[in-house]
């Protein structure tokens, strides 16, 4: 009796969901940016605390229920409200079924869990938004794609067992559409009506052999493919998605001519990513803006800078790094990520063990400075900055190199830099305002054998999320058009400098170089010059 009087005073807190803690279960991608809402049918997931059960629970067959172990979750606009279908639940998470005849617009979403109800929390329901799950789980790398083989061998793609062109594989994903059919039972079976296209490496999929529900699997879509005969091959192939219009993130698949191990001949370090090991990144380069931007002064404003990344990789077929896995030459990738990507993008690097070298500095032939350390194997550093004839400090003294003092990783080393090959020409300044919609072309000149690396990033502040897009043009190009499904995902910039940042960088591919030092640790460096423009984003 007495233990039944006490227990209303150590009942449990409400469930709370988390700020932007709503999201497309495969992409991951913020509710509130292009590309992020929740589409009528689909798979979402819930995130934040006390949500559900202590021990996961799962659904494991139909009718699907609208309570499970505890927790339910309604969305409401105005008077009507509308059960969510839970799939999964769990303390800090919960996955579950958007009902195909809730309505589009903005929605309030509420958890409940064992009769406490939560915060309310606003989601934007679309009627497309479709996203790519992932093998990292992160909305971002290795697609879930299966190679078909036979009937009974379907492996999935990765590093070590790529698809050829030309061979059928099945992509898996959420967020097409809605259905005309209960979303708690079996979905029915057939193509959805939608104007669904898919392209692998920037070629648009013309064999299409089913795209519609999984069988008996309620929110999830499977799409069966035949990869283009002219794809382009690598370990990091872009695939997007676009349905009436709207288009998924990039998630990558790795195609070769014989379907076996992966390679990148443009991109050395992508090897050396899924063969694992102790790996150094370091990068310096200028770059180069014009000061008409921030000081309204017809001249050119330089920053010489340094970034390092010093890590012990896992490696494995599905290892992914979204700043070393770089695109096959003419095509473009993007990611969404959390933070700010214009100020420590390098900080957004998937994390491996860092690597103790001891100190590490950047040295020229008359000047050394130590590197600035973010966090325990990540470096960023300003080396010198100002217009450039009056900077000389390094990129104005001959060869540079990167220095390590040794430690508990490796022993001491000097590596110098490689010199990449340089690009000038880019018609930058016609690029200031990017329809993203229209895509854009970039243009400059040509020299053989050179690619020419675009990157484009956004910063949005108020979800504090960032989506980049990267491009490297065919060897000896002189343009580059970067679709307009590549950019459909960028946050559109506010015309407030102080809630988004939005740049542009336009350099030659860097040329790295690879030394093993003392302790079996492969370095890569390469210099470049980079040129830097502030964009807008329209549309």
């Amino acid at each position: 009796m007495l233990f039944l009087a006490a227990a209303p005073m150590v009942a449990q807190n409400a469930p709370f969901v988390f700020r932007g803690g709503v999201a497309n279960s495969a992409s991951f991608t913020d509710n509130q940016l292009p590309g992020g809402g929740i589409a009528r049918g689909s798979i979402f997931s819930i995130f934040g605390r006390g949500l559900g059960p202590a021990v996961p629970l799962q659904v494991s067959s139909f009718p699907l229920p609208t309570e499970l172990g505890g927790t339910s979750v309604i969305v409401r606009q105005g008077p009507r409200v509308f059960s969510v279908l839970p799939l999964f639940v769990f303390e800090g998470q919960i996955n579950a079924i958007l009902p195909s005849n809730t309505p589009t617009g903005l929605v309030s979403l509420q958890v409940t869990f064992n009769g406490r109800a939560g915060n309310w929390v606003p989601v934007r329901v679309v009627d497309h938004s479709p996203g790519i799950f992932t093998a990292t789980g992160l909305g971002r790398g290795w697609g879930i794609l299966q190679n078909f083989l036979t009937p009974a061998s379907q492996p999935l793609n990765s590093g070590a067992s790529s698809i050829r062109p030309g061979q059928v594989g099945t992509l898996w994903l959420t967020g097409t559409g809605a259905i005309q059919a209960p979303d708690n039972q079996p979905p029915p079976v057939g193509d959805l009506p939608y104007s669904i296209e898919i392209f692998v490496g920037g070629r648009l999929v013309t064999q299409r052999l089913y795209a519609g529900r999984a069988p008996l699997i309620s929110g999830l879509d499977q799409y069966v493919i035949t990869i283009p005969n002219d794809a382009p091959l690598g370990c990091f192939v872009p695939v997007y998605v676009r349905v009436n219009g709207t288009a998924s993130s990039a998630v990558t698949i790795a195609i070769t001519n014989d379907g076996g191990a992966c390679s990148d001949s443009h991109n050395p370090i992508s090897s050396a990513l899924l063969r694992g090991g102790k790996i150094v990144h370091g990068i310096i380069y200028r770059g180069t803006t014009s000061a008409r931007e921030f000081a309204g002064i017809d001249a050119d404003f330089s920053a010489d800078k340094a970034a390092v990344r010093a890590m012990e990789e896992a490696g494995g077929q599905f290892a992914f790094d979204p700043f070393l896995a770089a695109p096959p030459p003419g095509t473009c990738t993007n990611y969404s990520v959390k933070g700010n990507i214009m100020q420590n993008g390098i900080d957004m690097s998937a994390r491996g063990r860092p690597l103790d070298l001891g100190a590490l500095s950047i040295s020229s032939l008359t000047a050394e400075k130590p590197l600035d350390q973010l966090q325990p194997g990540l470096y960023n550093s300003v080396l010198a900055s100002g217009f450039p004839s009056m900077l000389s400090l390094f990129f104005g003294q001959g060869a540079s190199s990167l220095r390590g003092t040794g430690g508990a990783d490796g022993g001491a080393f000097n590596v110098s830099f490689a010199n990449s090959p340089q690009l000038d020409g880019f018609n930058a300044d016609q690029l200031r305002v990017i329809d993203r919609a229209a895509g854009f072309n970039v243009t400059w000149n040509a020299q053989p054998s050179v690619s020419a690396l675009i990157i484009g990033g956004v910063y949005d502040q108020v979800t504090n999320s960032s989506t980049l897009f990267s491009c490297v043009s065919s060897p000896g190009a002189s343009s580059l058009r970067v679709p307009d499904y590549v950019l459909g995902n960028l946050p559109a910039t506010r015309g407030a400098t102080d809630l988004v940042e939005a740049r542009l960088f336009l350099s030659a591919m860097p040329a790295l170089r690879e030394t093993t030092t003392p302790g079996q640790v492969r370095v890569f460096t390469a210099r470049q010059d980079v040129v830097v423009r502030s964009i807008q984003t329209v549309r």
